[in-house]
């Protein structure tokens, strides 16, 4: 059975937070993600007639923005000059958007070169005493550019409010940081406020998020609720912390960072997601808006092509399944049907056997709850499949004391116990009556499926799965037992199966 921190890591759920993939088949591919704006304000220093390829006259002609910070209407802002150098290199990219931070008030602006620097209470785009120059709800004509060139739109909350009781890169309070984030329900309800905000305004759904400061609580159940996938920060980008003392070197910094990754070894940025922010840094500067034209001059060099966030899970979604490894499109099929392949940390695992609680998962299918634990069993539906237990699954005392209320899979494991699905089947190793509803206290979720319980389970399940595929069986190295089942020769004979009770071929 294997350790209690590896079994945390290896809950399956609807949500992933995405970090990385691995390369995508057909050249080197790159997302850029920009957070915090969009924004009007105008960039610091003033670099907007600076020379770069496409650039060569200054700013775009017919371009705008409010303007901001002494600086006179009709200017071209920082988002304005993102798109500017995005369009010019034929690149797109994924923008985590805000929808206004105008009602976070009464707050007090802090020091500059701070991580509170925007307020010491709530955050303030572009900065405090500004918010009106950012979010889709201030400058929706950013956001009509944005949709219109083929970017990509995420939520980042509406009023940038930490989804969790302490800011990640925010100090507590006490210690001369904020004060500690809103009721758990107002920060919800700030995600789905945007999400509403973009639909209803723009007819866009957005697809992926990531919480303000990465404080993440309890984001997993928000983003399941909306259908979103968590996406990480992966690869900082750079120019969000406050000067070192000169505008120059903060851009050197951001383009060597990346320039000196490439020069070691090419395919580094492959499969990887970089990002920047769509606003000022700690001092009031915009280092990305003079970082952006040299480092997309560095990406077409090494021969990147730089995607949305979207367009690249789309070419590889997990974090260690390769696009040629076999078990690839099986895992894939499955993850667009809707089945929960892969963990909270996007991996599938293929060469590690499945334990008893993912295969208790599966056997609902794409029909599993959209949030963790939350599916409820049809009336009388226990009943008729499993007899006695069905009322004591919904009685207060869990079937199995080994998968309790609020264990990950106990929804799932207590659905297909009363569904019969393990009765009469054989327990592994040290348990010595059968895993059943009527039986056993104990379920073993981290105990490992060999092939027979696999296919016997699934079968009940309504999911006739076929042989194990032989080239993915366990290999010695790993560690896994001959008889086991893993994870790749479950998920290709799932898709399998699904495939010949549609009609057609994997």
């Amino acid at each position: 059975m294997p350790k209690t921190s590896v079994l945390t890591r290896r809950y399956l759920g609807p949500v992933r937070r995405i970090e990385r993939v691995m390369p995508p088949a057909g050249g080197r591919c790159v997302a850029l993600t920009f957070e915090d704006g969009p924004t009007a304000a105008p960039p610091r220093p003033d670099v907007r007639k600076a020379r770069w390829p496409g650039n060569s006259h200054g700013p775009v002609s017919g371009a705008r923005s409010a303007g901001a910070g002494g600086a006179g209407g009709g200017s071209t802002g920082i988002t304005d000059i993102l798109l500017d150098v995005l369009r010019t290199y034929g690149a797109v990219a994924t923008f985590l958007v805000i929808g206004s931070t105008a009602e976070n008030y009464p707050d007090e602006a802090g020091p500059s070169g701070a991580a509170r620097r925007t307020g010491l209470v709530f955050d303030h785009f572009p900065e405090y005493g500004q918010d009106t120059l950012a979010g889709v709800e201030n400058q929706p004509a950013l956001v009509r550019r944005m949709l219109n060139e083929g970017h990509e739109l995420a939520n980042h909350s509406s009023r940038h409010l930490p989804l969790g009781p302490g800011h990640g890169l925010l100090p507590s309070p006490g210690a001369g940081r904020k004060r500690a984030a809103p009721a758990d329900a107002a920060a919800a309800a700030d995600v789905l406020r945007l999400h509403e905000l973009v639909r209803r305004n723009y007819g866009y759904t957005m697809r992926l998020a990531r919480p303000p400061h990465l404080v993440d609580a309890f984001v997993f159940e928000v983003y399941a609720g909306l259908g979103y996938q968590y996406l990480g920060t992966g690869l900082d980008g750079g120019g969000r912390r406050a000067t070192s003392g000169s505008y120059d070197n903060d851009v050197e910094r951001m383009v060597l960072g990346l320039q000196r990754s490439l020069e070691k070894d090419g395919n580094s940025l492959c499969g990887q997601f970089v990002s920047f922010h769509d606003t000022y840094n700690q001092s009031g500067e915009s280092p990305v808006v003079a970082a952006l034209p040299r480092l997309m001059q560095l990406f077409r060099n090494y021969g990147y092509r730089a995607v949305t966030a979207s367009q690249l899970l789309e070419m590889s979604p997990f974090a260690d399944l390769a696009p040629d490894h076999p078990a690839f499109p099986a895992a894939k099929d499955l993850l667009g049907r809707g089945w929960w392949v892969a963990t909270r940390a996007n991996e599938v695992w293929p060469d590690q056997a499945v334990l008893r609680g993912e295969l208790a998962v599966w056997t609902l299918g794409s029909a599993a709850p959209g949030t963790v634990g939350a599916e409820t069993l049809a009336d009388g539906e226990g009943a008729a499949s499993a007899g006695a237990g069905a009322a004591e699954s919904r009685a207060s005392v869990a079937i199995y004391a080994d998968v309790p209320a609020g264990h990950a899979y106990h929804r799932h494991v207590e659905t297909a116990a009363t569904r019969g699905y393990w009765r009469g089947i054989p327990a592994a190793g040290r348990r010595p009556v059968a895993p059943d509803a009527r039986g056993s206290r104990v379920f073993g979720p981290g105990d490992v499926v060999k092939v027979s319980e696999f296919c016997e389970v699934m079968s009940r399940a309504g999911v006739p799965v076929g042989d194990a595929p032989r080239e993915l069986a366990p290999s010695p190295e790993a560690g896994v037992s001959r008889d086991a089942v893993t994870h790749a020769q479950a998920l290709v004979m799932i898709a399998d199966a699904l495939s010949q009770a549609e009609g057609g071929e994997t």
